[in-house]
């Protein structure tokens, strides 16, 4: 299915007006309302669309992606509107938004709105794409350019729609010093382990890391009572600069493909076959890593 199948013209807006967040969401659902038989009101829908974004506060870089659930419409409502003025609209955001894709999302849609989410993703993702619908001249050019460009719409969510491709793989070479700044940093305990050409090798885990700098013998006693020191990590200080990673790292625990669905997905993660499932290419390059934060964070909050 083409994405602008499900796309309405009158609802998109080329120089949008406002220089805050507040005043473009504004502008782009008058429009919707204005074109739309939706039981709401501005400023409930623009509460409800700003609690969400404010409650998960993910950084928007040139792509804004306002969304909320709502029954005061059975369908899904998208609009798109180009800002006249691109602007920072959250304080956390990594640059200007040239583009908002707003979506009311009704109760039985959910499944077209992700898979239209997927679609717009995987489009805007390249720059030079951006750059054509920025530089649209109107509604119908930016129609015309979905179409030319056949940006379609998956039968089904897949891994390569879900999966986080900031995973901050580390490389094989690395310190575990380096290792041990980013469990901190990221607030996880385990990541990826890549070569030089960016395929994936291996994991490294915060516990295993741990467990190495333990004696054996000690996971063979009964009674630990008598253990005060500190010794393993003061070993792990003493080493942590100069011993590699390669020396820590596990296999992966579970590799994918990038067209696994979301349902497989989701019952692997679930049964607890994996922590994380590695996403890699035929030449297994690392793509990206899907866990249970990326089945919250892009489907259930998508």
């Amino acid at each position: 299915m083409k994405l602008v199948s499900i796309l309405d013209q009158d609802l998109i807006i080329c120089g949008l007006a406002g220089g805050t967040r507040e005043e473009q969401y504004g502008n782009l659902l008058d429009h919707i309302l204005k074109n739309n038989e939706i039981k709401s009101d501005r400023q409930t829908l623009l509460q409800d669309i700003t609690a969400r974004e404010d409650a998960i506060p993910l950084p928007y870089d040139g792509v804004a992606l306002p969304h909320t659930r709502t029954d005061a419409s059975p369908d899904l409502t998208i609009a798109i509107g180009i800002p006249a003025a691109p602007a920072m609209l959250k304080g956390n955001d990594i640059s200007p938004t040239e583009i908002i894709i707003m979506s009311l999302i009704g109760p039985s849609t959910s499944d077209l709105y992700l898979k239209a989410l997927a679609a717009f993703s995987r489009y805007l993702i390249k720059k030079e794409n951006r750059q054509k619908i920025v530089s649209a001249a109107s509604p119908e050019a930016i129609m015309a350019t979905l179409e030319d460009d056949h940006v379609m719409l998956k039968n089904e969510i897949t891994a390569e729609d879900i999966m986080n491709t900031n995973c901050s793989p580390l490389n094989v070479d690395s310190p575990i010093s380096a290792a041990l700044d980013a469990f901190t940093r990221l607030s996880i305990d385990q990541l990826p382990v890549i070569d030089d050409n960016g395929k994936l090798v291996g994991v490294i885990d915060s516990k295993e890391i741990i467990k190495r700098h333990i004696p054996s013998y000690i996971f063979m006693m009964d009674n630990l009572k008598f253990l005060t020191t500190f010794e393993p990590f003061d070993k792990i200080f003493k080493e942590e600069q100069h011993l590699c990673v390669r020396n820590f790292m596990l296999p992966p625990p579970m590799i994918i493909a990038p067209d696994l669905p979301l349902i497989q997905i989701t019952i692997s993660l679930i049964k607890g076959e994996a922590q994380h499932l590695y996403v890699i290419a035929p030449d297994n390059r690392l793509l990206g890593v899907v866990g249970i934060q990326q089945l919250v964070h892009k489907v259930l909050r998508g």
